[in-house]
């Protein structure tokens, strides 16, 4: 059985080597690489620890079909066997003593004929091949994940620390001039003391959100080995149009027909089948070819100094009759795992159906938190002009634009905080997809060409 996922282990293993050339190719001729999405994805293939223990276990799993195979294939061994004999000997007409050396070698080849067993274990080893493949494209998936979101996550904390950058600004100026129009004694000394704590609100929001892109920076840094420092060209895109091509319906049916998390699942429940079958064949006979030579020298008080030679060859049939119970507790035991494997086959499904409709949703209603939040921007910034006018005529304090950027950099924060969670939402929504599917490129490219700057 083939998953659906890759044709075959060479063609990952083709494309992802064609993936980190292009990227070892890029920053030896580059230097300092433009960190793009479809940049980072590739960088994070040669750092992750977690695709390298998947690709050795797709290794390892591969050599099963070698292993099984020699079950198969002609056994040959040498024995060589050297003995010292002390023997007595009792006749009627006497005793005789004998100490001398037996010796034997013998050379023997074991050909299988029939054995359903080892014919079962040969598809068992070649669907644990397909295993280890689909567990390998399972991590790559979890993977470009990871990566997106980490991505995403910088350029939501660049832009978190850009609002409060500029609230501060625009804060520690109105403090400034309310400090004059006390000085000049126009103004109240409550209207200083408000003035100073807007100002030292938004330093603190601003603290936290340099704090939270270092921490944003680090992790990108641990999963990719980029600098992040070439993310300064890219800030969040705009929201409309989505950036996920494909309906809800026809994703849905790709993943369920793609997932290589339900394609592990079904090679589970397939390995499962075949260890029933396994289980069934020890109850049938096998059949062997065999071929010896002998060559020995044994020794006795009746066979001083004789030498053998002894060529065979012939079959042997084994017939199992009884052993205890056990075949048959090994056919129950290999029935009740099959029987979970396919629930748990089915239950993956289940769940994958509800996390693609539940993100699925969550990307619909963030993208609407994400357009109201953008409304609310567009409502402060009407607010901070009004109160810039009412200074002007005399009517509104310095204190009171400060108030209104501090409720601007809010709604500034919560729109970039809605639209970073919209884009982890949809790389989760394609994460249920394997990573050379065509939603994922298109995705990725088009996320990076929105948000350059």
């Amino acid at each position: 059985m083939k998953t659906p996922i890759l044709s075959s282990r060479k063609s990952l293993g083709k494309w992802l080597a064609i993936s980190l050339g292009a990227w070892l190719g890029a920053s030896l001729a580059g230097g300092a690489l433009a960190t793009d999405l479809p940049a980072a994805l590739r960088a994070a293939l040669a750092t992750d620890p977690t695709l390298a223990s998947a690709a050795a276990n797709r290794d390892a799993a591969v050599e099963n079909i070698a292993i099984a195979r020699a079950r198969l294939r002609p056994q040959i061994t040498l024995q060589n066997t050297t003995q010292y004999v002390d023997q007595t000997t009792i006749r009627s007409i006497g005793t005789t003593d004998f100490n001398g050396q037996s010796r034997s070698t013998q050379l023997t080849v074991r050909q299988g004929l029939y054995r359903p067993r080892d014919r079962v274990g040969l598809e068992i080893g070649k669907l644990q091949a397909d295993y280890g493949e689909s567990q390998l494209v399972a991590a790559q998936s979890d993977l470009w994940n990871r990566t997106s979101a980490a991505w995403v996550d910088v350029i939501t904390a660049q832009a978190q620390r850009d609002v409060f950058a500029g609230t501060v600004a625009s804060v520690a100026r109105s403090a400034e001039q309310e400090k004059r129009r006390f000085a000049a004694g126009d103004g109240t000394r409550d209207a200083v003391a408000e003035a100073l704590a807007q100002l030292a609100q938004a330093r603190s929001q601003l603290s936290e959100a340099k704090l939270d892109l270092d921490a944003r920076v680090k992790a990108f840094n641990l999963l990719t080995g980029l600098d992040v420092k070439s993310l300064d060209g890219y800030g969040l895109p705009s929201i409309d149009p989505g950036l996920i091509v494909g309906s809800e319906t026809e994703l849905l049916e790709r993943a369920l027909d793609s997932n290589p998390h339900v394609a592990s699942a079904r090679v589970a429940e397939s390995i499962a089948r075949q260890r029933v079958e396994q289980a069934s064949a020890d109850h049938w006979p096998t059949v062997d070819l065999i071929a010896s030579m002998v060559r020995a020298q044994n020794d006795s008080a009746n066979t001083l100094d004789s030498r053998y030679r002894n060529a065979q060859i012939g079959f042997q049939l084994v017939v199992p009759i009884y052993a205890g119970g056990g075949v048959n507790a090994a056919q129950r035991q290999a029935s009740a795992s099959y029987a979970a494997a396919s629930a748990d086959a089915e239950a993956l499904i289940q769940r994958l159906k509800t996390q693609f409709i539940s993100d699925w949703n969550a990307q619909d209603g963030l993208r609407g938190r994400a357009l109201a939040a953008q409304e609310l921007v567009k409502a402060a910034r009407e607010q901070r002009l009004a109160t810039e006018l009412g200074i002007r005529a005399g009517v509104r304090t310095w204190a009171d634009l400060g108030s209104v950027e501090l409720v601007l950099s809010r709604r500034e924060s919560d729109f970039v905080n809605a639209l970073g969670s919209y884009l982890k939402t949809q790389a989760r929504v394609l994460s249920l997809l394997p990573a050379d599917d065509p939603a994922w490129t298109q995705w990725s490219a088009e996320l990076s060409h929105r948000s350059r700057r």
